[in-house]
């Protein structure tokens, strides 16, 4: 009996440890995945963002969405076009509606498992992201509202540019 309780022991921990290696390489090749699916030039579609603001001692919460097709109308810029990098770095270009350079941030980014964690003057932003072919959906927590929290939740969708 005692011998049959050790099988079962040992076999019990060679199948946890076999499920654990399983899901390491699991989260290494989503990794490496997402790294190289990320890669290239990707403009903003839509967005959306669940705002929680707390002011006068009472919270209160509104959206702000921007549809597909609409971000120049309600934005009154050109939508956003960020280039990822082999090396880890990034480059995110805004443009007016007369096309003209208003903004450039770079920085560096990486992923970990299925985020993408976004550096922009040392804070590091991360977003659950999600690459189907051309089109990526990126979630993730932010301080859109600037009130000191991180508890928005911003969610976008980007299209890969043609290169």
């Amino acid at each position: 009996m005692k011998a049959t309780q050790l099988n079962l022991g040992l076999i019990f921990l060679l199948s946890m440890a076999s499920c654990q290696v399983s899901e390491q390489k699991n989260n290494e090749s989503k990794t490496a995945d997402l790294k190289s699916d990320i890669l290239g030039s990707w403009y903003n579609l839509s967005m959306e963002v669940q705002i929680n603001s707390a002011g006068n001692n009472q919270d209160s919460s509104s959206t702000f969405k921007v549809p597909a097709g609409q971000w120049e109308e309600i934005l009154q810029i050109k939508p956003i076009i960020t280039t990822y990098r082999k090396d880890g770095t990034y480059t995110s270009v805004y443009r007016n509606l007369a096309d003209s350079l208003i903004d450039e941030s770079s920085d560096t980014w990486e992923v970990k498992e299925d985020s993408l964690f976004i550096f922009y003057q040392d804070q590091p932003y991360s977003y659950l992201t999600l690459v189907n072919g051309d089109t990526a959906e990126y979630k993730g927590m932010v301080d859109w509202d600037q009130d000191g929290m991180i508890d928005d939740l911003y969610t976008g969708i980007q299209i890969r540019l043609a290169e």
